[in-house]
């Protein structure tokens, strides 16, 4: 591979004591779709925070685009493995959505509750992706399990990402939930 978009080499991770990873070599292209399959506790959500930059490995080096993680965090669309929300929490839909683009804000930006033009199409644009732009002005805690990941998903998708990472997607849905995010996947998959 010329130019990967997520190059590891030799990582390894050690917490507490506790091998996590140990060894791990991955490159990843620019058209790659990519399942990490494991058990719990195997080092999956471990792999996606190394990768992230969140989390620094013990041994190993890691790129994206050929820069150390930190440099390209904000490339990167990611939906954690779970989110809680209060359901008396009085933030709507749009608003989760429009967190992700915290990383495109002027730090020096006369409010952090003003959002530009550009967020805001990229916000509408998110939620009509995956589908949900009708509960766009909903409270985002009341919503199904289904529902919200849809949320989540549209949040990595207003970061413009040029990676997208998603730590067991589908966990805490039913099944006919977990079919409609894979058909979201499927369709943004050709989409970024």
């Amino acid at each position: 591979m010329a130019n990967p978009i997520v190059d590891l080499a030799d990582i390894g991770v050690t917490i507490e004591g506790r091998t996590i990873l140990d060894s791990i070599s991955l490159q990843v292209e620019s058209d790659d779709f990519i399942a990490i399959i494991g058990p719990n506790g195997g080092g999956k959500t471990t792999l996606l925070r190394v990768i992230l930059g969140l989390l620094k490995p013990t041994q190993g080096r890691i790129h994206l685009w050929g820069e150390p993680p930190a440099r390209r965090r904000d490339a990167i669309g990611y939906v954690p493995q779970s989110v809680m929300l209060d359901p008396l929490f009085p933030i709507t839909v749009e608003r989760v959505v429009a967190m992700g683009r915290l990383y495109r804000r002027n730090p020096l930006s006369r409010s952090p509750f003003s959002w530009s033009r550009r967020d805001r199409e990229a916000v509408r644009y998110a939620l009509d992706q995956v589908g949900i732009l009708h509960l766009a002005k909903r409270q985002a805690g009341r919503l199904s399990g289904g529902e919200l990941q849809r949320v989540l998903i549209a949040r990595a998708l207003s970061v413009e990402p040029k990676l997208m990472m998603l730590d067991e997607p589908t966990a805490n849905v039913d099944a006919s939930a977990a079919d409609e995010i894979y058909q979201v996947l499927e369709m943004l998959s050709k989409t970024i």
